[in-house]
């Protein structure tokens, strides 16, 4: 663990004009700080606690953070292109019209999120929790849901094409006008195609 104090981070943050490229602040404590349209591409956020944060507009591509707290968060319109969200907590958190095509997102917890007309095309979600989210307009295709619990989340309009479902709980699902061309619903538990 890095050992740069909450005011010695937020210093950082000040002088850095908004980019952070490749900045380690691994495992702390940045509840409710305001990094909108910062520079964060290739940054360690492993373990670190931004529950509240405003990270809207900010570029994440390629940060790693898995294990990350993003508890009511705002990623609105963020680029996470390519990151690491591997077990992160982005209960309750806002990612509208957001970038995460490509991002690992295995077991992480997306409960009663709002991602609508986000892009999680090629994201891989194998075993996350979408219990309740807000998923209408959500681009997922090409992306893997084996073993996702999506019960009661709306995806009404959304883009499933070729998605993978295989073993997923779709109980209380809304998939009205939604596209499920190709995708593989082998397994699928909660709805009868």
């Amino acid at each position: 663990m890095s050992t740069l104090t909450r005011d010695e981070v937020l210093i950082k943050i000040a002088i850095s004009s908004g980019n952070l490229s490749g900045v380690n602040f691994s495992q702390h404590d940045l509840r409710g700080i305001n990094l909108e349209g910062a520079n964060l591409t290739g940054a360690n956020l492993i373990r670190t606690n931004l529950s509240g944060a405003n990270l809207s507009k900010a570029d994440l591509s390629g940060a790693d953070l898995s294990g990350a707290k993003l508890i009511q968060s705002n990623l609105s319109e963020a680029n996470l292109k390519n990151a690491n969200l591997k077990a992160a907590n982005l209960s309750k958190a806002w990612f509208l019209f957001s970038d995460f095509r490509g991002a690992n997102m295995t077991h992480a917890c997306l409960t009663f999120c709002f991602a609508q007309d986000a892009d999680l095309s090629g994201v891989d979600l194998r075993w996350a929790e979408l219990i309740d989210a807000d998923l209408r307009g959500i681009n997922l295709s090409n992306s893997n849901l084996e073993g996702a619990n999506l019960e009661g989340t709306r995806l009404s309009s959304a883009n499933l094409t070729n998605a993978n479902l295989t073993n997923a709980n779709l109980t209380g699902v809304d998939l009205s006008y939604s596209i499920l061309t190709d995708a593989n619903l082998i397994g699928v538990k909660g709805k009868s195609f």
